[in-house]
């Protein structure tokens, strides 16, 4: 279940619609938020970090900070927000965290960012946000991945009209498509079940146990 950083990182997000469970994304990111925290790397020669699936993190309810940004990614794309996990930066050294976009005009972007290991929530108009954040090195999701090749990387500094390439290097999107992909989110098309019709059902068994479990009861008086 545990996948090293030799996989794509786009191959391990995949969107992940909540139904019920999770009505907005500030919920999906207080969730996130409370799984326990737990540094994982590679041991002997050549240590490097280990990545999980999101399944994998739900299974264990534990993972690293990378684990965490792509399970928030996952669930923010799942309420159809435009999420990016962002790899730069801190005034602490490397770190990870999700990035949501919000088109306002023409390569005009309002830009959330997303701390999986607290849930804190942040806008790039902020003042305080240059008080944590420091560089954007490169950013990705289920189906793209781009690199920062601005001049200057600043978190504040770099402009976050990602479809630029003479501002952030793509990689071909079709080679994405084609990846193995190793988040194993449960799906519903065996059963050739459209996914919003999945909740529908779901109300609807839920409405049969409910009534089987009345009559059952009532039989028993």
């Amino acid at each position: 279940m545990i996948y090293s950083s030799h996989k794509f990182v786009c191959s391990l997000i995949d969107p992940i619609y909540n139904g019920r469970g999770l009505n907005t994304p500030y919920e999906a990111s207080r969730l996130v938020s409370l799984i326990p925290y737990e540094r994982k790397e590679n041991t002997g020669v050549g240590k490097s970090e280990m990545w999980m699936s999101t399944h994998s993190v739900i299974s264990v309810m534990k993972g690293d900070i990378n684990d965490h940004a792509v399970l928030l990614c996952s669930l923010l794309l799942g309420f159809s927000l435009d999420a990016y996990v962002g790899i730069g930066n801190s005034m602490n050294g490397p770190h990870l965290w999700v990035i949501t976009r919000n088109k306002v005009q023409n390569n005009k972007f309002e830009v959330t960012f997303w701390e999986s290991l607290t849930g804190q929530r942040i806008s790039l108009e902020d003042d305080s946000v240059c008080g944590f954040y420091k560089h954007i090195h490169c950013v990705f999701n289920d189906s793209h991945f781009y690199a920062n090749i601005q001049i200057n990387d600043d978190v504040l500094g770099s402009n976050y009209n990602f479809e630029d390439e003479f501002l952030w290097k793509p990689i071909d999107s079709d080679k994405i498509k084609d990846l193995k992909k190793y988040c194993h989110n449960p799906t519903m098309d065996t059963m050739d079940i459209k996914e919003k019709d999945k909740f529908k059902m779901e109300t609807e068994i839920e409405k049969s146990l409910k009534s089987r479990i009345f009559h059952y009861r009532k039989g028993k008086n």
